[in-house]
This record gives structure tokens, sequence and C-alpha cells, in this order.
């Protein structure tokens, strides 16, 4: 029995299969060019079949929706004619509105594709991406924020203690470059490039409880080791100017202005950079034996009293799925407050007399 080459289409894929196909009383036989396995059979009721410019054959079939076979094989069409099977010359508006669909699903197919290989993508290059380089990157950030910035050596030595209480020795990554207080008044934590960790003083003030932003400051410590912030600059970059650092060179990064590159650091992190985040910060909490109920505690009354939370309590993963696994405290070991009370109130009035600095000016509302 002949057999003809043609291209068979599944339409959910871009992917484009080498088949033959065989002409017989039973219809169309279709089957893996490569591996002559069977692939479909349709049969002659019901099948459509359209003549392009070129003498490019396009077959559909009501039983297999979405699926198109297109051959350039002349030999088909004389089989198909054989076999008394209506072979229509498509009018070329209507060719041409079809051809646009499916070149438009197959770039759709493309780009989806591309953002799905980004993440993985982009946390390999993160790792590649010399630390002083990034650090650079954070202090043009700084630069920008330096006014706003509270001035408290108590404040800051109380954070720089519970940020060397907080880390593993067992941990690979970067750790922080020291831990910020911002004059803002939007409940907010977050990381520059570099692995500075800044909390706002309106998330301070929230806070009932040192055992809450130890909490928030544990996650923050994990997104600095995982280089979650470095990915998520990498992924921008490559999206709006298409560059890449497979080849060693960094110097593309620096193409972004420190306001852009603020905006994009302070987006809310993927479900998977926040799961990993949050599995870390409870890690922490327990190798420092400060118990998991502050972050739980603040996490639950933040989540109530707003419907946009902050980017460290960002809703993906869902909010019920992350309290739950927040919630249940770690191994039974005896727990110590995180802050003493002279070193929490030193950090309640960390801003005291200055008044609170403004974010909308690098595009950083209320989140």
């Amino acid at each position: 029995m002949e057999r003809f080459s043609a291209e068979f289409l599944d339409g959910q894929s871009a992917a484009v299969r080498p088949v033959t196909i065989a002409v017989d009383l039973g219809g169309l036989r279709i089957s893996d060019a490569a591996s002559d396995a069977p692939v479909d059979l349709w049969a002659f009721a019901g099948l459509e079949v359209e003549m392009l410019q070129g003498g490019v054959l396009h077959l559909e079939h009501p039983g297999a929706p979405g699926t198109l076979i297109t051959s350039r094989d002349p030999g088909l069409e004389s089989a198909l004619r054989h076999a008394l099977v209506h072979v229509e010359a498509q009018p070329r508006g209507r060719r041409l509105l079809r051809e646009l669909a499916f070149y438009g699903i197959a770039l759709a197919v493309a780009v989806t594709a591309v953002h799905a290989s980004l993440q993985p993508l982009s946390r390999a290059l993160a790792r590649r991406v010399p630390l002083d380089v990034e650090e650079r990157l954070g202090l043009q950030i700084e630069g920008l924020l330096e006014k706003s910035f509270c001035r408290s050596e108590a404040a800051t030595a109380a954070l720089d203690g519970l940020t060397v209480r907080l880390g593993r020795s067992d941990l690979d990554g970067p750790a922080a470059r020291g831990v910020t207080i911002i004059n803002w008044e939007a409940v907010n934590a977050f990381t520059f490039p570099g692995g500075k960790v800044v909390l706002t003083s309106g998330l301070i003030d929230e806070a009932e409880g040192a055992d809450e932003i130890a909490g928030v400051l544990a996650h923050e410590l994990e997104h600095v080791r995982q280089r979650h912030v470095m990915a998520r600059i990498i992924r921008g970059s490559i999206l709006s100017l298409g560059w890449a650092v497979t080849v060693g060179d960094f110097s593309g990064l620096f193409v972004l202005d420190p306001s852009t590159i603020f905006a994009v650091a302070s987006q809310s992190f993927s479900r998977d950079d926040e799961r990993s985040a949050d599995r870390g910060a409870l890690a922490r909490l327990d190798g420092a034996r400060i118990s998991r109920q502050g972050f739980a505690a603040f996490f639950r009354r933040i989540q109530k009293e707003t419907d946009v939370l902050p980017a460290w309590l960002s809703t993906h993963p869902a909010s019920e799925e992350r309290f739950a696994a927040i919630a249940v405290d770690g191994p039974l070991v005896p727990r110590s407050p995180a802050l003493s009370n002279d070193e929490w109130k030193a950090l309640k009035n960390a801003c005291a007399g200055q008044s609170p600095g403004e974010n909308a000016d690098l595009g950083l509302g209320d989140e």
C-alpha cells in the first residue's frame, strides 16, 4: 500500500510530527514516520481537504478537533481524488485567516514555553553573577533611598544580633549584607540585590513583638541566600532587553537604571520562591530557638487587615496553605524571645523624630 509523507500537528503544542498516510477503503491510516507506529485513523466521512497555494494540502477531521495534517506530497491529492474525496481549493482570504490563526496559536505556545523556562534559567544564571556585581546594583538603589533610612545605632545592633542568631552555618549561599530600617508607612520588607535586607518602619510599628519581626527577617534572609532577587532581575532583563549572561558578560545588568532595578526587585516572588523561603525561614527560627508562632500571628493579622498583602506575604502560594505550614511549631525545644525588652524598644524607636518618607517616586506603592 502506497504511503505519502505529511506533517501532523495535534493542536495542543507547537510540535510538528512527521507522519505517513495510507489511503484505503477504511479511510486515512496515519502512522509515525520514524517508528511506523499507528497514530490515528480518519474515516472519509466528515474529512475536509483543502488545497492551498504551492500544492499544500490541509486535512482536518471532526473526530480529531484542533488537529491539522499538512502535506506537499502530490501523490496524496491523487489518491484522495481516486477515493472520491472532495478536495476544495481554498479562497485566499479564508486561507489567510486560517494561517494567521494557526501561527497565532503556535506563537502563544512558544511564548508560554519561554516563560516556563525562564524561572529555572534565571535561577541558574543568578548563581553565576559575581557577588560584587550584585552588590553594585544594590548600592545604586541604596543611594536613591539614603535620606529615608533611619539612623539608630541601638536598633542596628539589635537587628545585627538577631541576624547572627538566625544564621545557619550549614547553609550554602551568600549571607545578608546588613539589615536597615526605612522610614516608610507601608507594612513591608524586601531585599536589595547584594543582600541588604530592608524593613519598613510601618512593619515594625505593626508588629506586636520581636518574634514577629524575627519571622519576617528569617524569610528575607532566605531570599538573600537563594539569590531570588538576582534571579528576578535577570528574568526582567531577559524579557525587556533580550539580555543573557550565559557567556559571562554581566555589563547588560547596568543598562537598567536604579529605579527600574528597585521596581523589579520589589515585585512579589514566585510561588516556588515564596514556599522555599518559608521553609528556610522556619528552619532558621527553629535553629535559633525562636517560636514560629510570632511569624504565624503576624501573617494572620496582616492578612485580615488588608486586601492586598505585602510582598513578603504574597498570595503565591495561597495564603491559607502558607499559614498552615507556618503555624505548626517545630521541634519541642526551649524557646527564648528574639530580642530583649531593651532591644525591642530600640527597634520600635528607630525612626523616632523622623517624618515618614515617600515611596511613590520609585514606583513602589503600598503592596
